[in-house]
């Protein structure tokens, strides 16, 4: 098939087809995304090396590693047992470190050889934040989404018509504007085998500063053999173990009535709970670097598409992510159409949020009627069932 430069209808805005050409290029660009999709779906297990560089004014920072990961299906907030080492250098401090961290499906284990110091933490609270600290940079979540290249189908695109190569293996770049000239991001996906190799993101910080981060990938293996001890990092005898975190705190019981709050919204005006009173509520708690919130979007607003007219509200709580994330461009990136209210940290102790996402159902009369952390096969039928459970008790 031809290549040619083309545009996808963004999710913002329709796109006015001129020409069946046109159409034939929008099919012919949903194809490539498609294409990728399928084969990251695929995917079982994976090595790779990669390197990590991130720009912004005068700071220069640069990660490179070793990678090795194995899919889990649904339910994981990293998205896959996951093991990396390498080193971190930054211009700024003229200065490099090299780290080692790992995960095993339940914790989460890094070593600081500088320091002599193993830092421990439980997944759902505080493992994933030290994971990612470490070793985040260096992993493409789409590699353990679950509908992995989900925005990007529903995103304005553009597919360069020439490809380029990115260690030695010929790729279809495909570009997505943002917002500002400034910000967007670029992929390179094999024409050969149709999983990215490079990951470009341009974005504004919160000084206003463009920062560029490029996640370029090299030697990639896919379907290779690995096994649970390429998960568990045993630290040396003479390293200082750190447990980090605390312990979760106990969810609220159902039945008794959720806290109230009032959070600035994306639309510009406050949001209280209070306002809701006399209708069903579904809060969902989450953060844009959580590979399970951005896979759970597509199936909360087709509930929320399903039954807006029924008195069922649907809202967004964005917390616990990065000060530079707009949660509402990166929530419209997966067509969310529904509220999302900032500043979501405020109230995570008040709901005793274990991790993200995090689901809380709240009744007519205030009450919690179900509460669940993660995002699993069923959790759509899950929320669905609590619904119909309103709408019959209403009717």
């Amino acid at each position: 098939m031809k290549r040619t430069t083309l545009f996808l209808a963004a999710a913002v805005g329709p796109l006015v087809l001129g020409s069946s050409s046109t159409a034939q290029s929008v099919d012919d660009a949903r194809e490539v995304l498609r294409d990728a999709a399928e084969a990251t779906l695929a995917l079982r297990s994976a090595r790779y090396e990669a390197e990590a560089q991130i720009r912004g004014g005068t700071s220069h920072r640069v990660v490179t590693g070793h990678v090795v990961l194995a899919r889990f299906d649904y339910t994981d907030p990293i998205g896959g047992r996951i093991a990396v080492s390498g080193q971190i250098s930054r211009s700024d401090r003229g200065d490099s470190e090299p780290f080692q961290v790992a995960y095993d499906g339940q914790t989460v284990v890094r070593l600081r050889p500088k320091a002599r110091t193993a830092l421990v933490a439980d997944v759902l609270y505080g493992g994933e934040a030290l994971f990612r600290g470490a070793g985040g940079s260096l992993i493409l979540d789409e590699l353990v989404a679950v509908e992995p290249f989900y925005a990007q189908m529903q995103s304005a695109a553009v597919l360069d018509g020439a490809t380029q190569s990115v260690d030695g293996v010929p790729c279809h770049v495909v570009v997505i504007p943002g917002e500002t000239s400034q910000t967007g991001v670029t992929w390179y996906i094999s024409v050969q085998d149709h999983l990215p190799r490079r990951f470009e993101r341009r974005y504004l910080s919160a000084s206003g500063i463009t920062v560029r981060s490029v996640l370029t990938l090299r030697k990639l293996r896919v379907d290779v053999a690995v096994d649970d001890s390429s998960f568990k990092i045993e630290p040396p005898r003479d390293y200082r173990v750190e447990t980090v975190g605390k312990r979760p705190p106990p969810m609220m019981n159902v039945g008794t009535f959720a806290p109230e709050f009032t959070l600035l919204g994306g639309d510009g005006r406050e949001h209280s709970l209070s306002d809701y009173r006399g209708k069903l509520v579904i809060l969902d708690f989450w953060a844009s670097r959580c590979p399970n919130c951005q896979n759970s979007m597509p199936s909360l607003q087709r509930l929320h598409t399903r039954y807006r007219d029924q008195d069922v509200v649907f809202l967004g709580v964005h917390c616990r992510d990065r000060p530079d994330v707009d949660a509402v461009a990166f929530a419209r990136q997966y067509g969310i159409t529904f509220p999302q209210l900032i500043d979501g940290d405020s109230i995570t102790v008040q709901y005793q949020i274990r991790g993200i996402p995090a689901f809380f159902v709240i009744g007519p009369d205030g009450r919690l009627m179900y509460q669940s952390v993660g995002f699993g096969s069923d959790s759509e039928a899950r929320l669905e069932a609590m619904i119909q459970q309103y709408l019959a008790a209403k009717s």
